[in-house]
């Protein structure tokens, strides 16, 4: 993912649609990158650093929607990543409230609102 700037007005749109995942001074900011809106939702604002994480998490919530969800394995295996690694990223997102949690098989699927995210995220930017 690219540190693309956004502009206000998509910003706002977007933070207007998800306003709890949002802290309150989160728009008070002149200049918000699309890395910005992953990290601020996810409740972290130390993120957005490394591209690569922030490409991985979104490729995990991809893999997380739909009708038949993908386990942690598959997506380890689909995405070349760790399964470890996904586990964590699965923990970010069920954290943020945008996904549930399974225990046997292992993995987390998207709720409405997380699907809904991640819709709105790649139409307004892509990875």
């Amino acid at each position: 993912m690219s540190s693309k700037i956004v502009t206000k007005e998509a910003v706002e749109k977007f933070v207007n649609m998800f306003p709890d995942l949002f802290d309150e001074d989160f728009l008070l900011h002149d200049e918000i990158c699309a890395q910005d809106l992953l990290w601020g939702a996810l409740g972290e604002s130390c993120g957005g650093y490394n591209s690569a994480i922030d490409a991985d998490i979104l490729s995990c919530m991809r893999e997380m929607a739909g009708d038949n969800p993908s386990f942690n394995t598959d997506i380890s295996t689909k995405l070349q990543l760790d399964p470890k690694y996904i586990e964590i990223i699965q923990y970010l997102v069920c954290g943020a409230g945008l996904a549930e949690y399974g225990t046997s098989p292992r993995g987390a699927w998207l709720t409405q609102k997380g699907l809904d995210f991640v819709k709105a995220f790649d139409q307004l930017v892509i990875c």
